[in-house]
């Protein structure tokens, strides 16, 4: 398709030309900068958009500066010989750009054009509200010109509707400056005296069709229509004519960019200058030039050649031009695979969050699709991994051995999440001071009956389902038999998976052989290597060493890879996938955050808000809900689920449950079109309850006497300091009944998979499931894990894997949160709790026991219980 594009292009700008007739080329580029390599007007991606459309500067994604120079043969056409320096800066929806040029024309140019050397300035300013749209202006003037001086100014649009389809209008020499020429020769020889003359405005429209929506295909015209007067010399008298004649001129040019493969392009253009003029000589040239950009290289090349075609008047080569660029973005890498060997390394040293997570996978994503690096290496601290994020993080490390790239983990203190989390690299390295913790899995409940007993406290709950644990925690000392047997069932199924995982990523000899390792933890360095769970004992600052004995050779070290933003491909970021966060406890009203506990939690009002705007944003293909919550306020869940149930008749939606995705959490994903689950993930516990706190005890104990004046003899039922009575607590399980219905009923319509009623309430009741017994009983559809239900979203949505993810809500970094990340840094510590709590047993308890705290006690809750806590 590209080459009959660029042959119709050609036979259409022949035809034209075939109409003109062939007299001298008039001079029109007295005002140009040098000559840049196969420059395009809607394609320029760096500083020297300055020169050639300004509106262009505020679609760059970082910083560019660039140096560019040209040489020049014997012709009668190009006057832009030197040297040029560039810089821009894109400033949010602004871009500013400075460059300097020094144009050093051969003598014969000089005889020819009557220009002499020059430097012009340039300052540029552009406006991009949008990334579809930009506006441009920059303002030119010479110094150290002899015949002058030249103010100038240019203006450009540049609108880019679609990623297929790029559209460009500029207008050079806008004010017409006037310009002083040195005498000059015509082609019969006829000495032509030094003279005065306004600048032609010129006019331009550009048209680029990018055919696969990338930069991998470009295809592109351009027409220039230049209008203004120039003197008339009358050889008979050796003088200027008293009136100056009206000067037009058509230029057409035909572009081809080919990305042949990342990061080597090659563009052409093809030109015909002076069409339909009948004063004006017709002139044909063709430039080639080819861009190199390597990440083994912190400079990005380019080099174009310049002909002309023209049957007469020197055809032939024309010129030679070069630009060497650096900049804070990366663009699409050739894989030099030259010393020194690259390798990226990430620390992991603070516990990841759910948009932690999601930074992680799209860096490790982006490891795996960069050819120019060699090795990945992961530093993980100890506790800073769960066990989802361990599956992800295997996944993904995974994936870079079968892309061929060297694996290491590089492993401290190591409990068992970290650990599964590198097991498949190809090499797992320990210091010699650490250990890694594996010795089984393990699960806590939280009860607080004899503490509440003990200050007067009695819990008061109204429930259904004989698995519905968690009014548990405030009402009995241990967990009952059916809420052990689930835990159990959901362990034994998590545990199976962790064993198969290990079996394989190590190379044990069997399940049993696997399963002995786990259970003979935990080890020290010593101990992990004799028991193959590690390859090599490497001290901390003789890794970089072990790297180069890995490789074979020297090896240099990134431990900032993914500072530097990639450059787009595409013209747009539309359309996208959006990623919802719905973390921690699920609660009415708005959405908080808790750093001293590191609590999260998601708000109905707060979540609904962000869907509806989803919903209505037609930049958003599909919607990811990246879900980890126990649940919370079963009002505040259906309010979610409405809202995710109106947003997907718009557009897909796909849920990726995390660790847990529970009760509320799973009421939730139940209106996706697909859920994901990890084989580990904690879901299910379909249930409903009601549940205060009667104080009455306490406060007697402590000497605070309540009076309490009520008209109804139900006003009160809510109140902190009695029970229900035997007709309240009917009534509230009656209501419990209709909610839990409605919860039952809400899994139906949002799951199809034929479900009724009946089904899901045999699958319900509070029961928890692992998320590989979830799919085995329809729960879920897929075991996967984030990227994989990104991928999806993307795959549905028509959306390229390149193209910007949305996260929402966006995360609010306030003064509080910013002092709590610094003593996180300073002491090494999870949270400011943990600074002041040392006894894990503790922190458990009080995170537990928190949430209950700050909710609605009037409200029917559907909550995973508290106090179950993957160790």
């Amino acid at each position: 398709m590209a080459r009959f594009v660029f042959a119709a292009l050609l036979l259409v700008i022949t035809a034209i030309a075939n109409g003109a007739s062939a007299q001298d080329v008039v001079n029109t580029r007295s005002t140009e900068g040098i000559v840049l390599p196969a420059s395009s007007t809607t394609e320029v991606n760096d500083a020297t958009a300055l020169s050639v459309n300004p509106a262009n500067i505020g679609f760059l994604d970082s910083w560019s500066f660039v140096y560019a120079g040209s040489w020049l043969a014997d012709q009668r056409h190009l006057a832009g010989q030197g040297h040029g320096l560039f810089l821009a800066l894109p400033l949010g929806p602004l871009g500013l750009a400075l460059s300097t040029e020094f144009l050093t024309p051969p003598s014969d140019i000089e005889e020819w054009q009557g220009l002499d050397n020059r430097m012009r300035f340039s300052m540029g300013l552009s406006l991009n509200p949008i990334r579809s749209l930009g506006f441009g202006f920059a303002y030119r003037t010479f110094f150290n010109y002899n015949l002058g001086d030249i103010d100038t100014f240019d203006f450009s649009l540049t609108v880019r509707p679609v990623n297929y389809l790029a559209m460009a209008v500029t207008l050079s020499d806008a004010n017409r400056p006037e310009v002083a020429f040195n005498a000059t020769e015509s082609s019969d020889g006829t000495l032509i005296p030094s003279r005065i003359e306004n600048a032609p405005r010129r006019f331009g429209v550009a048209l680029t069709i990018r055919p696969l929506g990338t930069d991998r295909l470009a295809i592109g015209g351009e027409l220039n229509y230049l209008y203004g007067e120039s003197k008339i010399f009358d050889s008979s008298t050796g003088t200027f004519e008293s009136e100056d004649r009206a000067f037009r001129r058509t230029d057409v040019n035909a572009l081809l960019s080919w990305m042949l493969v990342d990061g080597l392009m090659l563009r052409t253009r093809f030109g015909a200058e002076g069409l339909r003029d009948d004063d004006i000589d017709n002139g044909y040239f063709l430039d080639f030039a080819l861009s190199i950009d390597s990440r083994r290289f912190p400079l990005g090349v380019r080099a174009g050649s310049h002909f002309k075609l023209s049957p007469k008047d020197g055809r032939g080569f024309e010129a030679l031009s070069w630009a060497v660029r650096i900049s804070g973005d990366e663009g699409p890498s050739l894989p030099f695979h030259l010393p020194p060997t690259r390798a990226v390394l990430f620390e992991i040293e603070k516990r990841i969050d759910s948009y932690g997570e999601a930074r992680l996978m799209a860096l490790m994503d982006r490891v795996t699709d960069d050819k120019a690096v060699d090795i990945f290496v992961i530093r993980p601290d100890a506790k800073t991994i769960t066990l989802d994020q361990a599956l992800d993080i295997r996944r993904r490390i995974r994936e870079m051995n079968a892309a061929g790239k060297k694996t290491v983990c590089y492993l401290t203190e190591a409990t068992s999440s970290v650990y599964l989390a590198c097991a498949p690299a190809g090499e797992v390295w320990i210091n010699p001071a650490g250990g890694i913790r594996l010795a089984g899995m393990s699960m806590r409940s939280v009860h607080f009956k004899n503490l509440f007993d003990k200050i007067g406290v009695q819990a008061d709950i109204v429930r259904i389902g004989e698995y519905k644990s968690a009014p548990e925690t405030f009402t009995r000392t241990s967990p009952t038999d059916s809420s052990a047997q689930a835990t159990d069932r959901y362990l034994d199924s998590v545990y199976a998976h962790v064993i198969s995982n290990l079996e394989r990523d190590r190379g044990f000899a069997d399940h049993d052989a696997a399963k002995k390792v786990i259970e003979d933890g935990p080890y020290t360095s010593s101990e992990a290597l004799a028991a193959g769970l590690v390859d090599r004992v490497v001290p901390a600052d003789k890794l970089v060493e072990e790297l180069q004995t890995l490789s074979d050779g020297p090896v240099a070290v990134n431990n900032e890879y993914g500072k530097n933003r990639l450059r787009h491909r595409s013209y747009i970021d539309a359309p996208a996938v959006a990623v919802v966060h719905i973390d921690g406890d699920i609660v009415d009203g708005e959405s908080v955050d808790i750093p001293f506990f590191n609590i999260r939690m998601t708000g109905a009002k707060t979540m609904t808000a962000e869907l509806r705007k989803l919903a209505e944003n037609p930049d958003i293909a599909a919607v990811v809900l990246k879900i980890n919550s126990p649940g919370g306020s079963a009002l505040a869940s259906d309010m979610i689920w409405r809202e995710v149930m109106a947003l997907r008749e718009k557009k897909p939606v796909i849920a990726s449950l995390g660790a847990v995705a529970a009760s509320g959490g799973y009421y939730i994903a139940s209106a996706a079109d697909v859920i994901y689950a990890e084989p580990t993930t904690l879901t299910g516990s379909i249930g409903i309850f009601y549940g205060k706190a009667d104080v009455s005890g306490l406060l007697g104990k402590i000497g605070i006497d309540t009076t309490t004046f009520k008209r109804g003899p139900h006003s009160d039922m809510e109140s902190w300091t009695r029970m229900y009575t035997p007709e309240e607590r009917r009534k509230l399980l009656g209501q419990i009944r209709e909610y839990y219905n409605l919860f039952l009923d809400r899994v139906v319509e949002g799951r199809g998979n034929g479900f009724t009623r009946e089904i899901v309430d045999k699958r319900g009741r509070g029961r928890i499931w692992s998320g590989a017994d979830a799919k085995y009983h329809l729960l879920v559809d897929e075991l996967g894990g984030y990227p994989e239900a990104l991928n999806h979203a993307r795959n549905v949505g028509f959306v390229s894997r390149s193209t910007k993810i949305y996260h929402v809500p966006k995360v609010k970094k306030g003064l509080l949160r910013r002092l709590f990340g610094l003593m996180k840094t300073s002491t090494g510590t999870t949270t400011p709790l943990d600074a002041l709590l040392g006894s894990t047993e503790m922190k458990s308890a009080l995170k537990a026991l928190l949430p209950f705290a700050v909710s609605d006690h009037g409200a029917p809750q559907a909550r995973l219980p508290f106090a179950i806590l993957d160790e």
